[in-house]
């Protein structure tokens, strides 16, 4: 996934929730924090992508 499908995914989480506050409160995480990762001022943190049911992975790939 790139980082855009995951805040998308993230906007459809929020919407399930019924609001970011619920959302927030559901994963223990400050709405604040929420919001910034929204407007894309804060990255994805690992317990974001938990909250989210996802992982990071690095992928490395040889140069052509």
């Amino acid at each position: 996934m790139t980082d855009r499908q995951v805040l998308r995914l993230l906007e459809r989480r929020i919407h399930e929730a019924g609001s970011q506050l619920n959302f927030s409160r559901q994963h223990n995480l400050s709405p604040q924090f929420v919001g910034d990762v929204r407007r894309r001022r804060r990255g994805l943190s690992t317990r974001m992508l938990e909250a989210l049911g996802l992982i990071a992975m690095i992928h490395y790939q040889e140069r052509k």
